[in-house]
């Protein structure tokens, strides 16, 4: 395996961060050079000459939200943050001076919330985004695979052209063409400009999203599965859809199918396969285990929800979900090839997990009158 190496400028000591690093670096993907901040005119240079010194192998910036607060041995503390630097990086790689490569942002919690999450002009400019005292400390061999997925994913893309941008999808440029025509035409607008305004793209419009891409739980919402109870019945679904599996830049952090494959796959099944959103769960699973010869297991609905006509998943909850038994929640940016996001009743009237999300202000009447409606 390709040795993917990152720099991560901390102005915290060496006794808070190293151990966190260590855990990151357990599995053996991901190994970390460890830097204090310094002033920008030593702080560019520095960075350029790491990131060159790769020879345009596997590499990234792991970088502190706040850098000016703690001071380094010589008790000198920089006068600029996280999202300064990352902006001027970002410059130079789409202006040619720098090669691609993704920047992520880590911190404590208590600061991503002073400092952060207000400032939305800051929000562009990582990759990802990590809390040392929750991602980091509960989950370190998922951030890793995901900091893994991002140097593969920023490397692919450093060859990228106009001419074989559907390619790099993973997709067939000849035969395959229900991408839908608006992300179609941003996609190779921003391939026109840099191979880092790329990235962003496809981070944060397709991959991230729900939409022309599905996440596995997605999935198995709209065939009606319960994962967890249907056992490796549901691993040979998930190889019967080897096709229908996204196979572009990040993809090995963040596994996703396509959509419209899923489509195709399912109507490949019979020569009159029912259309399967007029399905509910229990018919979804029962033609599956017809076809395939499986034995599937269907998810059950939320408390007070009435259809398994599933197509999405409770904001809330994270459980499968029939549009019309939710109410429709607010997105601050969206594209027209992007689904929309939903939360069940339930889990509005118990505000369950509602840091996760907004109501869309056209739903908030009707959730008042569920409310009076029940007492």
């Amino acid at each position: 395996m390709s040795n993917i190496e990152y720099l991560c400028i901390d102005d915290q000591q060496g006794i808070t961060i190293d151990p966190l690093l260590g855990r990151l670096s357990e599995s053996g993907t991901v190994t970390f050079q460890r830097s204090t901040p310094r002033g920008l005119e030593e702080q560019l240079p520095a960075i350029e000459a790491f990131i060159r010194s790769k020879q345009g192998g596997l590499t990234g910036i792991l970088l502190d939200l706040r850098l000016d607060v703690d001071a380094d041995e010589s008790g000198k503390r920089v006068a600029y943050r996280g999202p300064t630097l990352a902006q001027e990086l970002r410059t130079r790689m789409a202006e040619g001076g720098l090669p691609p490569f993704p920047i992520v942002l880590w911190s404590v919690n208590a600061k991503f919330r002073q400092s952060y999450t207000g400032d939305e002009s800051s929000h562009d400019l990582f990759d990802d985004i990590y809390e040392k005292d929750r991602e980091i400390a509960e989950n370190p061999a998922l951030v890793s695979k995901k900091l893994a997925a991002l140097a593969h994913g920023y490397a692919a893309l450093r060859g990228i052209s106009r001419e074989n941008a559907i390619s790099v999808l993973g997709l067939d440029a000849e035969k395959e063409s229900p991408l839908y025509l608006q992300f179609l035409a941003e996609y190779l607008d921003a391939v026109t400009r840099s191979p880092s305004e790329v990235g962003h793209f496809l981070l944060n419009d397709l991959v991230r999203p729900s939409g022309l891409l599905i996440t596995e739980e997605m999935l198995a919402a709209r065939l009606g599965v319960d994962i967890s109870a249907s056992g490796d019945q549901w691993g040979q679904i998930k190889s019967a859809l080897g096709q229908a599996r996204y196979s572009g830049p990040f993809s090995d952090g963040w596994p996703r199918w396509w959509w419209f494959r899923v489509e195709d796959w399912w109507a490949s099944l019979g020569k009159q396969s029912p259309e399967i959103r007029r399905l509910a769960a229990e018919e979804r699973v029962a033609y599956l285990g017809k076809m395939l010869g499986l034995s599937l297991t269907s998810a059950k609905p939320i408390e007070g929800a009435a259809s398994t006509k599933y197509f999405t998943l409770c904001a809330g909850l994270g459980l499968p979900l029939d549009p019309l038994d939710g109410l429709k929640t607010f997105k601050r940016t969206t594209h027209a090839w992007h689904d929309a996001s939903y939360v069940s009743i339930y889990a509005a009237l118990e505000r369950i997990a509602r840091s996760q999300w907004q109501l869309d202000p056209l739903e908030r009447d009707r959730l008042a009158r569920i409310k009076e409606s029940r007492g």
